[in-house]
Protein backbone atom coordinates (compact mmCIF):
# COMPACT_ATOMS: atom_id res chain seq x y z
CA UNK A 1 0.00 0.00 0.00
CA UNK A 2 2.57 2.66 0.99
CA UNK A 3 4.59 1.93 -2.22
CA UNK A 4 1.16 2.08 -4.29
CA UNK A 5 0.90 5.61 -2.57
CA UNK A 6 4.01 6.72 -3.87
CA UNK A 7 3.95 5.59 -7.21
CA UNK A 8 0.29 7.59 -7.79
CA UNK A 9 2.25 10.46 -5.98
CA UNK A 10 5.21 10.22 -8.44
CA UNK A 11 2.60 9.26 -11.32
CA UNK A 12 1.21 12.77 -11.72
CA UNK A 13 2.97 15.40 -9.20
CA UNK A 14 0.98 18.22 -10.51
CA UNK A 15 -2.40 16.71 -9.34
CA UNK A 16 -0.71 15.76 -6.26
CA UNK A 17 0.43 19.12 -5.75
CA UNK A 18 -2.81 20.59 -6.13
CA UNK A 19 -4.56 18.58 -3.80
CA UNK A 20 -2.34 19.93 -1.70
CA UNK A 21 -3.22 23.29 -2.62
CA UNK A 22 -6.87 22.64 -1.37
CA UNK A 23 -5.84 21.00 1.83
CA UNK A 24 -3.47 23.87 2.53
CA UNK A 25 -6.46 26.70 1.57
CA UNK A 26 -9.02 24.65 3.38
CA UNK A 27 -7.06 24.48 6.51
CA UNK A 28 -7.97 28.64 6.76
CA UNK A 29 -11.85 27.21 6.43
CA UNK A 30 -11.04 24.76 9.37
CA UNK A 31 -9.43 27.59 11.35
CA UNK A 32 -12.62 30.31 11.08
CA UNK A 33 -15.16 27.35 11.18
CA UNK A 34 -14.00 24.55 13.44
CA UNK A 35 -17.14 24.46 15.49
CA UNK A 36 -20.06 24.56 13.45
CA UNK A 37 -18.58 24.23 9.60
CA UNK A 38 -19.43 26.69 6.99
CA UNK A 39 -22.99 24.86 6.12
CA UNK A 40 -23.84 21.33 4.31
CA UNK A 41 -22.85 21.81 0.53
CA UNK A 42 -21.47 25.10 1.24
CA UNK A 43 -17.44 24.35 0.41
CA UNK A 44 -18.25 24.80 -3.37
CA UNK A 45 -18.75 28.12 -2.37
CA UNK A 46 -16.44 29.13 0.01
CA UNK A 47 -13.32 27.85 -1.18
CA UNK A 48 -13.18 30.01 -3.76
CA UNK A 49 -13.43 33.09 -2.17
CA UNK A 50 -10.97 31.50 0.18
CA UNK A 51 -8.58 30.94 -2.60
CA UNK A 52 -9.20 34.40 -3.55
CA UNK A 53 -8.04 35.60 -0.19
CA UNK A 54 -5.14 33.47 0.05
CA UNK A 55 -3.41 34.50 -3.21
CA UNK A 56 -4.49 38.23 -2.36
CA UNK A 57 -2.91 38.48 1.13
CA UNK A 58 0.69 38.29 -0.21
CA UNK A 59 3.24 37.31 -2.96
CA UNK A 60 2.96 33.74 -3.61
CA UNK A 61 5.31 31.08 -5.43
CA UNK A 62 4.89 30.89 -9.40
CA UNK A 63 4.68 27.03 -8.96
CA UNK A 64 2.00 27.70 -6.62
CA UNK A 65 0.05 30.11 -8.29
CA UNK A 66 -0.16 27.50 -11.51
CA UNK A 67 -1.94 25.12 -9.59
CA UNK A 68 -4.69 27.37 -8.90
CA UNK A 69 -8.09 26.50 -10.70
CA UNK A 70 -11.91 26.69 -9.92
CA UNK A 71 -12.57 24.31 -7.05
CA UNK A 72 -15.63 22.82 -6.13
CA UNK A 73 -14.13 19.88 -4.15
CA UNK A 74 -12.07 18.98 -1.30
CA UNK A 75 -10.64 16.04 -3.26
CA UNK A 76 -11.27 14.30 -0.01
CA UNK A 77 -14.86 13.76 1.01
CA UNK A 78 -14.38 13.18 4.75
CA UNK A 79 -12.27 16.43 4.90
CA UNK A 80 -15.24 18.33 3.38
CA UNK A 81 -18.01 16.89 5.37
CA UNK A 82 -16.04 17.82 8.27
CA UNK A 83 -15.31 21.10 6.99
CA UNK A 84 -19.33 21.56 6.16
CA UNK A 85 -20.82 20.16 9.35
CA UNK A 86 -17.87 21.13 11.93
CA UNK A 87 -16.39 19.01 15.30
CA UNK A 88 -20.13 17.05 15.65
CA UNK A 89 -19.48 15.66 11.87
CA UNK A 90 -16.00 14.85 12.89
CA UNK A 91 -17.47 13.05 16.03
CA UNK A 92 -20.38 11.52 13.94
CA UNK A 93 -17.78 9.91 11.38
CA UNK A 94 -15.64 8.34 13.98
CA UNK A 95 -18.91 6.90 15.38
CA UNK A 96 -19.56 5.74 12.35
CA UNK A 97 -16.68 4.08 11.84
CA UNK A 98 -16.84 1.76 15.04
CA UNK A 99 -20.34 0.49 14.62
CA UNK A 100 -19.56 0.00 10.79
CA UNK A 101 -16.35 -2.00 12.39
CA UNK A 102 -18.20 -3.77 14.91
CA UNK A 103 -21.19 -4.47 12.39
CA UNK A 104 -19.14 -6.01 9.92
CA UNK A 105 -16.54 -7.93 13.01
CA UNK A 106 -19.58 -9.28 14.65
CA UNK A 107 -22.03 -10.93 11.81
CA UNK A 108 -23.35 -14.00 10.77
CA UNK A 109 -22.96 -14.95 7.82
CA UNK A 110 -23.82 -18.67 6.37
CA UNK A 111 -22.09 -20.15 3.42
CA UNK A 112 -24.99 -19.01 0.84
CA UNK A 113 -25.16 -15.67 1.29
CA UNK A 114 -21.28 -15.32 1.99
CA UNK A 115 -20.73 -13.51 -1.37
CA UNK A 116 -23.08 -10.87 -0.87
CA UNK A 117 -21.58 -9.87 2.16
CA UNK A 118 -18.16 -9.99 0.74
CA UNK A 119 -18.53 -8.11 -2.47
CA UNK A 120 -20.75 -5.52 -0.76
CA UNK A 121 -17.67 -4.76 1.93
CA UNK A 122 -15.61 -5.01 -0.96
CA UNK A 123 -17.59 -2.87 -2.67
CA UNK A 124 -17.89 -0.22 0.26
CA UNK A 125 -14.00 -0.34 0.56
CA UNK A 126 -13.33 0.64 -3.06
CA UNK A 127 -16.00 3.99 -2.08
CA UNK A 128 -14.29 5.01 1.18
CA UNK A 129 -10.80 4.49 -0.16
CA UNK A 130 -11.76 6.64 -3.46
CA UNK A 131 -13.23 9.15 -0.60
CA UNK A 132 -9.69 9.89 0.80
CA UNK A 133 -8.32 11.37 -2.55
CA UNK A 134 -11.52 12.44 -4.91
CA UNK A 135 -15.58 13.18 -4.45
CA UNK A 136 -17.23 9.98 -5.28
CA UNK A 137 -19.78 10.54 -2.37
CA UNK A 138 -20.86 13.82 -3.79
CA UNK A 139 -22.15 11.69 -6.99
CA UNK A 140 -25.79 10.57 -5.98
CA UNK A 141 -25.87 7.49 -8.06
CA UNK A 142 -22.57 6.48 -6.18
CA UNK A 143 -24.72 7.58 -2.58
CA UNK A 144 -27.21 5.48 -3.52
CA UNK A 145 -25.07 2.57 -4.31
CA UNK A 146 -23.40 2.47 -0.85
CA UNK A 147 -26.95 3.35 0.82
CA UNK A 148 -27.79 -0.01 -0.75
CA UNK A 149 -24.71 -1.96 0.23
CA UNK A 150 -24.79 -0.49 3.91
CA UNK A 151 -28.37 -2.36 3.73
CA UNK A 152 -27.09 -5.37 2.56
CA UNK A 153 -24.26 -5.71 5.29
CA UNK A 154 -27.01 -4.36 8.08
CA UNK A 155 -29.71 -7.33 6.43
CA UNK A 156 -27.15 -10.17 7.69
CA UNK A 157 -27.62 -11.12 11.98
CA UNK A 158 -24.84 -10.26 14.66
CA UNK A 159 -23.96 -12.87 16.77
CA UNK A 160 -26.50 -13.30 19.76
CA UNK A 161 -23.85 -12.16 22.41
CA UNK A 162 -23.03 -9.00 21.58
CA UNK A 163 -24.84 -6.64 23.49
CA UNK A 164 -27.31 -3.74 21.41
CA UNK A 165 -27.56 -2.46 17.79
CA UNK A 166 -28.63 0.70 16.56
CA UNK A 167 -32.16 -0.36 15.79
CA UNK A 168 -33.23 -3.53 17.71
CA UNK A 169 -36.03 -3.78 15.58
CA UNK A 170 -34.45 -5.55 12.25
CA UNK A 171 -37.75 -4.52 10.22
CA UNK A 172 -37.48 -1.04 11.51
CA UNK A 173 -33.67 -1.04 10.41
CA UNK A 174 -34.47 -2.22 6.74
CA UNK A 175 -37.43 0.07 6.54
CA UNK A 176 -35.07 2.54 7.08
CA UNK A 177 -32.69 1.59 4.77
CA UNK A 178 -35.38 1.28 1.79
CA UNK A 179 -36.47 4.80 2.58
CA UNK A 180 -33.24 6.01 2.07
CA UNK A 181 -32.29 4.31 -1.08
CA UNK A 182 -35.88 5.19 -2.04
CA UNK A 183 -35.44 8.79 -0.99
CA UNK A 184 -32.09 9.04 -3.14
CA UNK A 185 -33.49 7.44 -6.48
CA UNK A 186 -36.40 9.78 -6.27
CA UNK A 187 -34.00 12.71 -5.55
CA UNK A 188 -31.33 11.39 -8.67
CA UNK A 189 -34.34 10.68 -11.32
CA UNK A 190 -35.56 14.79 -10.29
CA UNK A 191 -32.30 15.46 -11.13
CA UNK A 192 -31.77 14.22 -14.42
CA UNK A 193 -35.02 15.54 -15.96
CA UNK A 194 -33.88 18.88 -14.37
CA UNK A 195 -30.46 18.13 -15.95
CA UNK A 196 -31.50 17.31 -18.99
CA UNK A 197 -33.74 20.81 -18.96
CA UNK A 198 -31.03 22.66 -18.73
CA UNK A 199 -28.65 20.80 -21.40
CA UNK A 200 -31.39 21.55 -23.97
CA UNK A 201 -31.15 24.84 -23.03
CA UNK A 202 -27.78 25.11 -22.99
CA UNK A 203 -27.73 23.72 -26.73
CA UNK A 204 -30.34 25.79 -27.96
CA UNK A 205 -28.00 28.69 -26.60
CA UNK A 206 -24.91 27.76 -28.47
CA UNK A 207 -26.81 26.71 -31.50
CA UNK A 208 -27.59 30.65 -31.82
CA UNK A 209 -31.49 30.38 -30.54
CA UNK A 210 -31.19 32.97 -28.17
CA UNK A 211 -34.72 33.74 -27.81
CA UNK A 212 -35.90 30.37 -27.23
CA UNK A 213 -32.78 29.86 -24.53
CA UNK A 214 -33.60 33.04 -22.63
CA UNK A 215 -37.18 31.60 -22.39
CA UNK A 216 -35.86 28.13 -21.31
CA UNK A 217 -33.23 29.91 -18.84
CA UNK A 218 -36.43 31.96 -17.44
CA UNK A 219 -39.02 28.61 -17.21
CA UNK A 220 -35.76 26.83 -15.09
CA UNK A 221 -35.21 29.75 -12.82
CA UNK A 222 -38.97 30.09 -12.88
CA UNK A 223 -39.14 26.93 -11.00
CA UNK A 224 -36.70 27.90 -8.25
CA UNK A 225 -34.03 25.53 -9.56
CA UNK A 226 -31.54 25.58 -6.98
CA UNK A 227 -28.28 25.53 -10.03
CA UNK A 228 -25.84 28.53 -9.49
CA UNK A 229 -23.78 27.45 -12.75
CA UNK A 230 -27.97 27.59 -14.37
CA UNK A 231 -28.38 31.25 -12.69
CA UNK A 232 -24.77 32.31 -14.16
CA UNK A 233 -25.53 31.59 -17.37
CA UNK A 234 -29.40 33.18 -17.73
CA UNK A 235 -27.34 36.25 -16.11
CA UNK A 236 -24.99 35.84 -18.97
CA UNK A 237 -27.65 35.49 -21.31
CA UNK A 238 -29.81 38.84 -19.51
CA UNK A 239 -26.62 40.66 -19.93
CA UNK A 240 -25.99 40.34 -23.55
CA UNK A 241 -29.64 41.08 -23.98
CA UNK A 242 -28.73 44.29 -22.28
CA UNK A 243 -31.16 43.74 -18.94
CA UNK A 244 -28.93 44.80 -16.35
CA UNK A 245 -30.46 45.18 -13.07
CA UNK A 246 -32.02 41.86 -13.75
CA UNK A 247 -28.96 40.27 -14.63
CA UNK A 248 -27.32 41.66 -11.41
CA UNK A 249 -30.26 39.79 -9.51
CA UNK A 250 -30.30 36.37 -10.79
CA UNK A 251 -26.19 36.87 -10.35
CA UNK A 252 -26.19 37.63 -6.98
CA UNK A 253 -28.52 34.21 -6.61
CA UNK A 254 -26.29 32.18 -8.71
CA UNK A 255 -23.07 33.69 -6.12
CA UNK A 256 -25.19 31.89 -2.78
CA UNK A 257 -24.47 28.26 -5.11
CA UNK A 258 -21.59 28.69 -7.24
CA UNK A 259 -18.34 30.51 -7.13
CA UNK A 260 -15.82 31.08 -9.46
CA UNK A 261 -13.66 33.95 -11.34
CA UNK A 262 -16.20 33.85 -14.28
CA UNK A 263 -18.77 34.44 -12.40
CA UNK A 264 -16.63 37.66 -10.34
CA UNK A 265 -15.96 38.74 -13.94
CA UNK A 266 -19.70 38.43 -15.34
CA UNK A 267 -20.54 40.52 -12.08
CA UNK A 268 -17.87 43.07 -12.55
CA UNK A 269 -19.13 43.88 -16.05
CA UNK A 270 -22.24 44.40 -14.90
CA UNK A 271 -21.54 46.57 -11.88
CA UNK A 272 -19.71 48.61 -14.59
CA UNK A 273 -22.07 49.11 -16.55
CA UNK A 274 -24.50 50.35 -14.17
CA UNK A 275 -21.73 52.64 -13.06
CA UNK A 276 -20.86 50.77 -9.43
CA UNK A 277 -17.87 51.15 -10.18
CA UNK A 278 -16.22 50.86 -6.13
CA UNK A 279 -18.39 47.26 -6.88
CA UNK A 280 -17.04 46.69 -10.26
CA UNK A 281 -13.52 47.15 -9.08
CA UNK A 282 -13.74 44.45 -6.60
CA UNK A 283 -15.12 42.13 -8.05
CA UNK A 284 -12.66 42.40 -10.75
CA UNK A 285 -10.14 42.24 -8.19
CA UNK A 286 -11.68 38.89 -6.57
CA UNK A 287 -11.53 37.32 -10.33
CA UNK A 288 -8.39 37.63 -10.71
CA UNK A 289 -7.13 36.61 -7.35
CA UNK A 290 -9.25 33.43 -7.15
CA UNK A 291 -7.46 31.64 -10.52
CA UNK A 292 -4.74 33.62 -10.41
CA UNK A 293 -2.76 31.95 -13.61
CA UNK A 294 -5.60 32.90 -15.70
CA UNK A 295 -4.61 36.39 -17.85
CA UNK A 296 -7.80 37.33 -19.23
CA UNK A 297 -9.04 38.42 -16.08
CA UNK A 298 -6.07 40.93 -15.27
CA UNK A 299 -7.10 42.40 -18.78
CA UNK A 300 -10.53 42.76 -17.84
CA UNK A 301 -9.01 44.57 -14.67
CA UNK A 302 -6.83 46.86 -17.00
CA UNK A 303 -9.62 47.72 -19.27
CA UNK A 304 -11.35 49.10 -16.16
CA UNK A 305 -8.57 51.22 -15.07
CA UNK A 306 -7.81 52.34 -18.72
CA UNK A 307 -11.68 53.36 -18.92
CA UNK A 308 -11.21 55.10 -15.32
CA UNK A 309 -8.15 56.81 -16.36
CA UNK A 310 -6.33 55.69 -12.79
CA UNK A 311 -2.67 56.00 -13.92
CA UNK A 312 -1.02 54.18 -11.14
CA UNK A 313 -3.29 50.91 -11.57
CA UNK A 314 -2.89 51.00 -15.21
CA UNK A 315 1.18 51.54 -14.96
CA UNK A 316 0.66 48.24 -12.40
CA UNK A 317 -1.59 45.59 -13.97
Amino acid sequence: LLLLFVVLLTYKPASSSGRLLVYKVSSYIWQDHWLWGIGSGQFKVEYNQYQASYFQQEERDVNEIMLADNTFYAFNDFYQLVLENGLICLVLLLVIVFLGIRQIKNTVVDHQNKHLFISAGASLICVITGGFFSYPLQVIPILFHVVFNLALLYSFPIKKEVGWRIIVNPKAHHFLMILMALSLMIYFLDRVMVSRKILETVELQKEGYRAKALKGFEKLHEAKVADGALSYLYAKELYTNNNLQLASKVLNEAKAHYCTNNVYTLSAHIQNELRNFTGAERDYKMAVYMVPNRLLPKKDLLDFYISRGDTSNIVLW
